[in-house]
C-alpha cells in the first residue's frame, strides 16, 4: 500500500508538472529564430505570433498567427507539431503528425509550394514527416471558392502513400491509394452543391478513376440530380496545358431547377434527356470554364417554355414584337452547340396540340437572341404557317413576324381567304426574300 501511493503521489506531480512547465517555459524568445529558420527554408517571409508547448497526451508544440509572403500574404491560423520522442537522439526527426488548421488554398500559396518543390535539396533529410492533417481548408481559386475543407495525407520513404480528403460536413468525400501506375482515386458525395457555376445539386455522386503526375482519367462518374441521373467520363491531362474532355449522357433531369441557375428568369422546364461530347482546352485551370466546346443532341418532354407565346405570336402578327407568354409542348428537341459563352441550337423542333415549331436559334455571349422559328399551326379550316424571328435577350425575349413572310401572307389571304391562301402566301415570301438576299 505504501509503494500504491508512493507512484500515486509521483504519478500526480508528473501530471501536475506536464501542466504547468509549459506555462514556466519561455518559449517566445526563440521566436526570432525559428522565423529566420522558416524564411531561408520557404524563400519567403515568415511571421510567428506565438508559440505554444504542450506535454498531454503526448509532447507537441503548437505555432499561432503564422503570415506568409512578402506582398500576396497567405494566412494561417495554427501548425501543431508531434515528433516521435524515440527520435529525439537520432540523426533524422521524425514528426508523427504535422496538424495545420485554418489555412486559404490560394494562388500564392501553390508558388511558395512550387519553388519549395523545385528547389535544389541542401543535404541530407534531417526530418521526415509520417502525417499532415488539415482542417478549416478554404479553397480560393478564382471561380473556385470552397470550403471549410480537411485533409489526412500519409507519408512513407516515396512520397504520400495516402489520401483522405473532403468537406467538413462529410457530404463530399474523396480518397486516393497507391496503385499500379499512379494512384486510384473514389469520390463519393450526397446531398452536395457544385463548388463552380452553375452549383448543381447532387442528390448522390459517384467517380472511380486513375490519377498519375499530369493525368487524371475517370471513366465512371454517376449521379442522381433533379429527379433524374447523369453518366459521364472524364480525361484530363495538365502537363503543358489544361486539356479536359469526356461524354456526358442525362435522363430524366428536371430543368426548371437547373435553367434557374444559369439565368435570373426561369426559361425553361421539362424532363431533359441529353447525350454528347465535352472538351475544354486551356493555359489556367481557371481559364477552362471559359474555353468549353459541346456537342449535345437533347430531348425535353412535357414541358413550357417560358417568356415566348408562339401561338399569340402566329395570331396577332403583331409588327412592334411579341413579348412575355408561355409555351406549352409535348415534346422539344434538338441539337445543341457549345462555343465558349456561346450556344447554337439548331435542328430545333417542338411539338404540343395544335401547335408545331421549327427552327435555329443562336445565344451570344453577351445573352443576346438570334434566329428564326417557323409555326405551324392548325386553324379552324386550314394549317397556317408562319415564320418568326428571334431577337432580344435570354431574360426578354421577341419574336417578330418575319416582314417578307408578313407580306407575302397578306397577298396570299387577299387572293385565296384565310388559313390556306395565308399559309401559301407566306411561303411565297420566304422564298423570295432568300431568292434576292
Amino acid at each position: 500500500m505504501r509503494w500504491l501511493k508512493i507512484s500515486a503521489f509521483l504519478l500526480g506531480v508528473v501530471l501536475l508538472l506536464a501542466l504547468i512547465l509549459p506555462f514556466l517555459i519561455p518559449l517566445n524568445r526563440y521566436l526570432p529564430q525559428i522565423q529566420k529558420m522558416a524564411s531561408d527554408k520557404l524563400g519567403e517571409p515568415v511571421v510567428i505570433a506565438e508559440i505554444k508547448l504542450a506535454f498531454l497526451p503526448l509532447p507537441s508544440f503548437t505555432l499561432t498567427g503564422i503570415v506568409l509572403g512578402k506582398s500576396h500574404k497567405t494566412k494561417i491560423g495554427a501548425v501543431t507539431v508531434r515528433p516521435d520522442l524515440g527520435s529525439l537522439l537520432s540523426g533524422v526527426k521524425v514528426l508523427r503528425a504535422v496538424e495545420i488548421e485554418g489555412v486559404t488554398f490560394n494562388q500564392a500559396l501553390i508558388d511558395i509550394i512550387t519553388a519549395l518543390a523545385t528547389r535544389p535539396s541542401d543535404g541530407p533529410q534531417t526530418i521526415k514527416v509520417k502525417r499532415i492533417k488539415l482542417s478549416a481548408l478554404q479553397l480560393d481559386m478564382d471561380a473556385l471558392q470552397w470550403g471549410p475543407l480537411r485533409a489526412d495525407i500519409a507519408l512513407d520513404d516515396q512520397g504520400v502513400s495516402a489520401i483522405e480528403a473532403g468537406s467538413e460536413d462529410k457530404r463530399f468525400n474523396l480518397s486516393l491509394m497507391p496503385t499500379e501506375g499512379g494512384q486510384r482515386l473514389n469520390i463519393e458525395a450526397k446531398n452536395w452543391n457544385l463548388p463552380l457555376k452553375p452549383a448543381l445539386k447532387f442528390d448522390t455522386l459517384t467517380a472511380r478513376g486513375l490519377l498519375k503526375e499530369h493525368e487524371l482519367n475517370l471513366p465512371e462518374i454517376n449521379a442522381r440530380l433533379y429527379g433524374g441521373t447523369l453518366r459521364a467520363t472524364l480525361k484530363a491531362n495538365w502537363k503543358q496545358a489544361w486539356k479536359v474532355s469526356g461524354e456526358a449522357q442525362a435522363v430524366q433531369v428536371e430543368l426548371k431547377e437547373m435553367v434557374v441557375l444559369l439565368t435570373s428568369a426561369t426559361r425553361l422546364s421539362g424532363k431533359l434527356n441529353a447525350t454528347g461530347s465535352y472538351a475544354m482546352n486551356a493555359k489556367e485551370a481557371s481559364q477552362l470554364a471559359g474555353h468549353l466546346r459541346g456537342n449535345f443532341k437533347f430531348n425535353v418532354q412535357r414541358g413550357v417554355l417560358y417568356g415566348l407565346d408562339l401561338e399569340r405570336a402566329v395570331q396577332s402578327l403583331a409588327m412592334q414584337g411579341t413579348r412575355g407568354g408561355q409555351t406549352h409542348f409535348d415534346e422539344l428537341s434538338g441539337r445543341l452547340n457549345i462555343i465558349g459563352k456561346r450556344y447554337e441550337l439548331s435542328q430545333v423542333r417542338a411539338t404540343s396540340g395544335i401547335l408545331s415549331a421549327e427552327g435555329n436559334v443562336d445565344i451570344a455571349a453577351s445573352k443576346k437572341l438570334s434566329g428564326r422559328v417557323n409555326v405551324a399551326m392548325k386553324g379552324t379550316a386550314s394549317l397556317i404557317e408562319v415564320p418568326l424571328d428571334v431577337s432580344g435577350t435570354v431574360n426578354e425575349p421577341v419574336l417578330f413576324p418575319n416582314r417578307a413572310a408578313l407580306a407575302g401572307a397578306a397577298a396570299g389571304t387577299a387572293i385565296m381567304g384565310p388559313g390556306f391562301g395565308t399559309s401559301v402566301g407566306s411561303k411565297a415570301g420566304q422564298a423570295l426574300e432568300r431568292l434576292f438576299k
